[in-house]
């Protein structure tokens, strides 16, 4: 019989049992950087940009020489040397001159507006004639406008996105110190599971959750290590867990973890090192025989066999959990809001995570929830995300927004 927890009970668990796992550190260069998880605080060492520079082709000018210009009554300003990129400018703006100046170029000293090529008119004389007038400040970026020098630019435990690494360019870290990736192990269980590459013979199925969750923890950047498939015989399991939780820092046994006859991953997990079980059981739909224990300072989980409940169970826990131990920041993972297009019943009292399928028209945005069992892997395929539905609601009505979190 299970002994089921709530969802929330469960999160406490892992941090409260998993947050002190003491990961290594490494150097890495910035361009393989991307995803993984800060170590330390970056501190900027430079103001970026480190000038006043223009953010249009234009012309450099004093903002006040344009005061009052107009399309029909353009105000003439002497043209004065032109700024050339990667060059600081050697003299001062004039009162009554104007510079061109590229998009990047450094405004030349006293300069402190651009006007857009398009507000001026060039006669081929020597003059530039200025068709609009600007504020001062306009069309420049200034000096630290980007990032001030001293500035905390990112926080140890923050994982760093694409644009990230533009911004650690750009402040001349070449190399940056993370956190070591997550080893974590993989054993899939059942007599009825078979290869990838073997063909099945009555009630036999490929094994669908190991190449699953191996990709998923390749996306999580974490290190996957695939241990096999085991026929649901106790020694042979314990003997292949052991194994893989003395190489890993997280193992994760795919099915067994029910109350059946069989299903023997909770005893499996308990004897694997001390304090053993945690949860068994979690009030949640998919997946409510989940598995958590912890031998040693390494959690192994169980994870059910069904393969959507599987993935659904990895998304919510398992990368919650690696997020704790890696000391991340922000695992929340990206949201939208939608409007669910029909009623959705759900029972009171357990959590339910549902996928939904994303369509978009006329600037509405509409989460369709995708019916199907818990075994039916292209379901979760077709889904761009999924909804939480907390356990004391019943279910949701047609045209509620909901809260839509993007796989």
């Amino acid at each position: 019989m299970l002994q089921v927890k709530t969802v929330d009970e469960v999160f406490k668990i892992i941090r409260e049992e998993f947050s002190l796992y003491p990961l290594e550190t490494e150097q890495v260069p910035l361009i393989d950087a991307c995803g993984r998880i800060l170590a330390e605080d970056i501190i900027s060492p430079e103001n970026i940009p480190p000038f006043n520079r223009s953010s249009v082709d234009g012309y450099a000018v004093y903002a006040s020489d344009t005061f009052g210009a107009t399309e029909t009554a353009g105000i003439p300003l002497v043209k004065s040397d032109a700024v050339k990129m990667g060059i600081t400018p050697s003299e001062s703006l004039k009162r009554g001159h104007a510079s061109y100046i590229p998009t990047g170029g450094e405004l030349p000293a006293n300069a402190d507006a651009v006007v857009m090529i398009e507000y001026t008119e060039d006669n081929e004389d020597e003059f530039i004639y200025i068709n609009r007038p600007v504020a001062p400040g306009n069309n420049v970026v200034l000096t630290g406008d980007d990032i001030k020098m001293n500035s905390a630019v990112f926080s140890a435990g923050h994982r760093l996105k694409t644009a990230d690494s533009g911004v650690l360019a750009s402040i001349g870290v070449a190399v940056v110190k993370v956190k070591r990736r997550l080893r974590v192990g993989i054993i899939a269980t059942g007599d009825e599971i078979i290869p990838v590459s073997a063909s099945p013979v009555k009630a036999q199925v490929r094994d669908i959750n190991s190449h699953v969750l191996y990709a998923a923890l390749k996306e999580y950047c974490a290190e996957p290590v695939m241990y096999g498939i085991y026929d649901d015989n106790y020694e042979k399991i314990k003997c292949a867990a052991a194994s893989a939780l003395n190489e890993c820092d997280i193992l994760c046994i795919s099915g067994g973890s029910s109350a059946g006859e069989k299903d023997e991953t909770a005893n499996i997990i308990d004897s694997l090192g001390r304090p053993g079980l945690l949860v068994h059981g979690i009030a949640v739909k998919p997946g409510k025989p989940t598995i958590i224990g912890r031998a040693g300072n390494k959690p192994v989980i169980g994870l059910p066999g069904h393969p959507a409940s599987a993935f659904m169970i990895y998304t919510i826990f398992v990368k919650y959990l690696m997020d704790r131990m890696n000391g991340a920041l922000d695992g929340a993972g990206r949201r939208i809001s939608a409007t669910i297009p029909q009623n959705y019943p759900s029972n009171a009292g357990r959590e339910e995570f549902v996928p939904v399928k994303l369509h978009i028209e006329n600037s509405i945005c509409t989460a369709n929830p995708l019916f199907g069992k818990s075994g039916q892997i292209k379901m979760l395929s077709d889904a761009d995300g999924y909804i939480h539905i907390k356990r004391e609601s019943e279910g949701l009505m047609a045209g509620r927004p909901v809260e839509v979190i993007l796989f």
